[in-house]
């Protein structure tokens, strides 16, 4: 069975593969993928330890992202369309994660219930990423019924500190199911924005529970007033006022630069400071990226 070899935070993962290639873990692997959204949330599960929560997990590459943190106390990961979760199973287990990740096999939404799951075309060989409870954006190829549920629903531990949602335009459901979770946890949040959102609504939702939008290009990290679509910035962070100092650095630790509106220049504060201990490791993951990899444990 053919698999590639992830290369992350120094660790060393496999993700094998039937008869659809997996191109995030392809990726991955030569450093071009979503960046700087593995970095970002590396470094924030560095920091703050939790619990990740992966909605939309696919094969599972981000399950890996985390799993590379030791900080990182557990890796919950939601993936509802059969073919992507029985690969993401087979990633976790082949890699040793059973203990650290928990999967469900159902889709986040603003209820809880059946909901109809809409596939696109298989045909280009790849493993599908883009099935939707929403709107679809595509000429459906089929669908299928799924269990649904809000987040705000299901029993979770009490210190989720990142969340990544990338469920192809049903962000918004998600984000009004997971209201109260959020509102008790205060995560960091990593949510991609196409073309057909609703930016009214995201932006009005981010205004009520606290949070300021940033746009994640690959060279860069831009806010704005509100959420607005990026051809070039799908993935956004979505982050607690709270914490938008502490984000800023986390950037600008890695060399990217953050460009604020100019009546929010006070947020990137001079007097703020890392943990030393943070600050060292993201010393080391920058000399980790250029050598060998070891296997996770060993």
């Amino acid at each position: 069975m053919p698999s590639v070899d992830v290369n992350f935070n120094g660790s060393l993962f496999t993700l094998k593969y039937d008869e659809a290639v997996d191109a995030a873990a392809v990726q991955v692997h030569s450093g071009s993928f979503e960046p700087p959204l593995p970095l970002l949330i590396s470094v924030i599960l560095n920091h703050f330890g939790g619990t990740f929560l992966d909605v939309g997990a696919n094969s599972g590459v981000y399950c890996l992202v985390a799993a590379s943190i030791a900080k990182c106390k557990r890796i919950i990961a939601f993936e509802p369309l059969p073919h992507a979760y029985e690969t993401l199973k087979r990633n976790i287990e082949d890699n040793g994660l059973t203990a650290r990740v928990d999967l469900r096999q159902v889709g986040l939404s603003d209820r809880t219930g059946t909901a109809k799951l809409s596939i696109p075309d298989p045909g280009h060989g790849l493993i599908q990423t883009s099935a939707t409870l929403g709107a679809p954006f595509y000429a459906v190829h089929s669908s299928l019924d799924i269990a649904i549920s809000r987040l705000d629903d299901i029993a979770l531990p009490p210190d989720i500190t990142v969340i990544k949602v990338d469920i192809e335009g049903h962000e918004p459901a998600f984000l009004r199911g997971a209201k109260d979770t959020i509102d008790k946890n205060r995560p960091i949040i990593f949510g991609e924005v196409l073309s057909i959102a609703n930016f009214a609504e995201l932006s009005a939702f981010l205004s009520e529970v606290g949070y300021v939008d940033f746009r994640l290009r690959p060279d860069m990290v831009l806010h704005d007033a509100s959420v607005v679509f990026d051809n070039e910035a799908w993935n956004h962070a979505w982050v607690p006022r709270e914490q938008v100092r502490f984000f800023i650095w986390a950037c600008e630790a890695f060399k990217i630069p953050v460009y604020l509106r100019h009546d929010v220049e006070a947020w990137r504060s001079p007097s703020f400071r890392m943990p030393p201990r943070v600050r060292r490791w993201v010393d080391t993951v920058r000399r980790r990226l250029a050598r060998p990899a070891a296997r996770p444990g060993r």
